[in-house]
């Protein structure tokens, strides 16, 4: 039987001080365990599985809190700000990662991430996840007015903030449309969860 390699084996293997690099030619590594080498590799072998997410990349955060209600000049200010553009960067990463897994086909899909009181980044309307570019992002109010950006916001904004408001906790929201799972749910069938994990 072959190896498989999971995020939990690379983390260990990092923990440990071993070399992710050299892994045995038959293993079979996870999406999500390839998902943390790309990670390790574009962070300089850094600090693991979302450091860049979680650290907010290296940019601070605006050190005056933003809402709907802060000036168009505030608003502004922050959007063009190098936080908010490692955050659309971040976005836009997300995207490809969702466009190369084929969760999401033609520009089906959203994403999008709270970034003030009631004010949050998303990606815009009729553009691909997986060719998006920082520039298209677009900034809205929790009622769904485009704050600033050039391209128009996604149309299904107002669901993702429905979920913004209804629970604090949540930071960002993901919308896609796994081919698969979709199957599964037109043919009204449930998946075989015994087979693995991730259903």
């Amino acid at each position: 039987m072959k190896n498989v390699i999971s995020v939990r084996d690379l983390e260990d293997m990092v923990r440990k001080g071993q070399d992710v690099r050299n892994l045995p030619p038959e293993a079979i590594v996870t999406p999500s365990a390839r998902d943390y080498l790309l990670d390790l590799e574009t962070n300089g072998g850094g600090k693991g599985r979302n450091a860049n997410a979680s650290a907010g990349g290296k940019a601070a955060s605006p050190a005056k809190p933003l809402t709907s209600k802060s000036s168009k000049a505030e608003l502004e200010a922050f959007f063009n700000s190098s936080y908010a553009q490692n955050l659309k960067e971040q976005l836009c990463e997300i995207g490809r990662r969702l466009w190369g897994r084929a969760y999401v086909d033609g520009n089906g899909g959203n994403i999008a991430i709270k970034v003030g009181e009631d004010i949050a980044l998303c990606t815009p309307t009729l553009v691909s996840k997986g060719f998006m570019k920082p520039d298209d992002m677009c900034l809205v109010d929790f009622e769904g007015n485009q704050l600033a950006g050039v391209k128009k916001r996604t149309s299904e904004i107002l669901m993702h903030l429905q979920i913004m408001k209804r629970q604090p906790k949540a930071v960002a929201t993901c919308h896609c449309h796994p081919p698969y799972s979709t199957g599964f749910a037109v043919a009204g069938l449930v998946p075989p969860t015994c087979m693995i994990p991730e259903y």
